[in-house]
């Protein structure tokens, strides 16, 4: 059994990369996280960069005690300015990784059509595998806005491909476009990036959001130290049927290798990734939470599915959810069983279902008992059930 995967004819060590966005991403901090990269990990991305920004906003992130392990804000001001001593870092950090068998992909940014350009050749200069194009930053920000870039590229299918031209016209590397889920059609996006020469596609980014208001003073939680507050990427297990769901639609109607990003945390949810179609995926918000061992527990946990399941290489189970997908509006009923066993009599299913649905649940000598007659199966009382004590069968 191997964890091996290719990607555009490079070999990943493991299907898990660093995703853009740790602030040791800088390229050329990049080095001091190679020897604890070098075992578990297949790579790492590196923070996007944008020529003379220097903005910093702090603090930048954010969560509730709601959310805390399940999501979190990011207003994503380390955009790394390209100085000659950064891609010198750089530099080092690539020559350091390939000796270690792991691939760099650059991150950047353009503000005009001229500058993705450029900053492709600085990337490829200093030794990065392959290029990201970030058509997706979530930040609602002036500065973006007046030079269409970030999330505004990745919203215009027209600007997109301009962006994919222009990086191609340069790159003598693949050249891989992030796209954002806050589209109409992801597909339309994805498929001008394809027209315009991209070799993969990176999905998602982050998903514009607000983790929260302060109730008692009505200031955002975004804020930073003197109460500015910004609409930004909400990232983490909270995004993840997004990720999931844009990444199944990409691999049925685009013939591109797609990297799968969103909410990754562990090896299941990876594995859910390349079930609708990832080649590999990036994770970002659980490496900052959890660190490099992470990257261990993932490649146990996957190689025990390997042979659990029996198969030799991840690729055996890349796609394997998307026949199940279906557009057919052709009837199925079904009706909700419960397993005695399993059920406790705790009243939360019978209650769901009497106030709000079908009132087809009751609770009878401490077991939840379905009529038949009234259930319509549908689902609610599965999603209700702590104890998975409900199923539900064709009728």
């Amino acid at each position: 059994m191997s964890l091996k995967v290719d990607f555009l004819g490079m070999e990943l060590k493991t299907p898990f990369l660093v995703g853009s966005g740790p602030w040791l991403g800088e390229g050329s901090r990049i080095v001091q996280m190679i020897p604890k990269l070098a075992e578990n990990w297949g790579g790492v991305v590196t923070k996007t960069y944008i020529k003379d920004f220097n903005i910093r906003w702090n603090p930048h992130l954010w969560s509730t005690r709601k959310y805390r392990g399940i999501g979190m804000q990011n207003a994503g001001p380390k955009l790394t300015d390209p100085t000659s001593e950064e891609l010198e870092g750089l530099r080092k950090s690539c020559s350091m990784a390939h000796d270690e068998g792991l691939i760099v992909i650059g991150s950047i940014m353009g503000r005009w059509v001229s500058e993705w350009g450029e900053l492709v050749t600085m990337m490829q200069e200093s030794g990065v595998d392959a290029i990201e194009l970030n058509l997706s930053c979530p930040a609602r920000i002036d500065a973006f806005k007046d030079h269409k870039t970030g999330y505004i590229i990745g919203q215009n299918a027209d600007l997109a491909a301009e962006a994919v031209h222009a990086a191609k016209q340069a790159a003598s590397v693949p050249v891989i476009p992030k796209l954002t889920s806050n589209v109409t059609s992801v597909v339309e996006i994805a498929g001008a990036c394809q027209q315009a020469g991209a070799d993969a596609l990176s999905a998602i980014n982050t998903v514009p959001g607000i983790i929260g208001i302060d109730v008692e003073t009505g200031i955002p939680l975004s804020s930073d130290v003197n109460d500015r507050a910004w609409v930004s990427g909400v990232s983490g297990p909270m995004i993840k049927p997004i990720g999931l769901r844009i990444v199944s639609e990409l691999s049925r109607e685009i013939d591109l290798p797609i990297l799968g990003i969103g909410g990754i945390d562990g090896w299941e949810s990876a594995a859910e990734y390349i079930m609708v179609g990832a080649s590999a995926v990036q994770v970002c918000t659980a490496f900052m939470w959890k660190g490099y061992p992470l990257g261990e527990a993932m490649c146990k946990g996957l190689q025990g599915y390997l042979a659990h399941k029996g198969y030799e290489k991840v690729s055996d189970f890349q796609g394997s959810s998307l026949k199940y997908f279906s557009d057919s509006l052709e009837s199925c009923s079904a009706l909700a069983v419960i397993d005695e066993d399993r059920c406790n009599g705790c009243g939360e299913c019978e209650t769901a279902c009497t106030d709000s649905s079908y009132g087809a649940i009751s609770i009878e000598a401490e077991r939840a008992v379905v009529d038949e007659r009234s259930c319509v199966g549908c689902g609610l009382c599965r999603t209700i059930c702590r104890r998975e004590a409900i199923r539900y069968v064709a009728v």
